[in-house]
């Protein structure tokens, strides 16, 4: 993946709860499924980003082994900046690819958020592949992924801003946007009284308060795909 524009784009994660290996292994469970024990298990986020999941993870949970791996240096630099300040012994960052991943490392949970609709198609099936790889017997993996039909909307207007991006840096291209935001906001003013009029002015406004980083990887960005479950 070519992420020398996101690179130069500042932004920040916050942990993500739904990918919490203690929920994780709670809904195994309850589904009747072998989980693995919470005591030292060992964890891979697939598209670590700057750290934000893994961080508290490391630091709640001292006894847990946490490995993060992402293509982007800047943010894996700013992660592990981080780390040492907050001497996270458990917790390791590594600049990679997915597809550079061996098999066989045996996690017990494998994290993949935000990744998988934002991503090329052979890098989707790398993260499926190598994910499933790297899993020990009981292992967990957890994927997060846009769903048709609730995207529609957002995908219209992820079209409408595409538009402005042709030829453009991603800086540019998202100033562009949020002008291109509040003109569509203009036009459809007061209107009203139809289903499809209120989705799309929220979406709008949705869109227009969202900081530069979320703007340019939901609605810039060359590749976000729905799925339909």
């Amino acid at each position: 993946m070519d992420t020398s524009e996101y690179d130069q784009i500042p932004y920040e994660r916050s942990c993500i709860p739904t990918a919490s290996p203690e929920r994780l292994a709670m809904l195994a469970r309850l589904a009747g499924f072998a989980a693995p024990g919470l005591d030292s298990p060992r964890v891979l986020e697939i598209g670590c980003g700057d750290g934000g999941n893994l961080l508290p993870l490391a630091f709640y949970h001292p006894g847990w082994k946490i490995v993060g791996i992402d293509p982007s240096k800047v943010a894996i630099d700013k992660a592990e900046q981080a780390r040492q300040l907050l001497g996270l012994e458990n917790l390791s960052f590594e600049t990679m690819d997915v597809r550079e991943l061996e098999p066989g490392e045996g996690f017990d949970f494998v994290l993949c958020h935000g990744v998988y609709s934002w991503v090329a198609p052979d890098v989707r099936e790398a993260i499926l592949d190598r994910g499933a790889s790297v899993l020990s017997p009981h292992g967990l993996f957890y994927l997060s992924y846009n769903t048709q039909p609730g995207w529609g909307m957002r995908g219209l207007v992820r079209d409408r801003l595409r538009a402005t991006h042709s030829g453009s840096s991603l800086k540019d291209s998202a100033q562009r946007a949020k002008n291109t935001l509040g003109q569509l906001t203009s036009l459809l003013g007061e209107a009203e009284g139809h289903p499809y009029i209120d989705l799309l002015k929220r979406e709008l406004d949705f869109a227009s308060n969202r900081p530069v980083y979320h703007l340019t990887h939901e609605y810039l960005t060359e590749h976000n795909r729905a799925f339909w479950f």
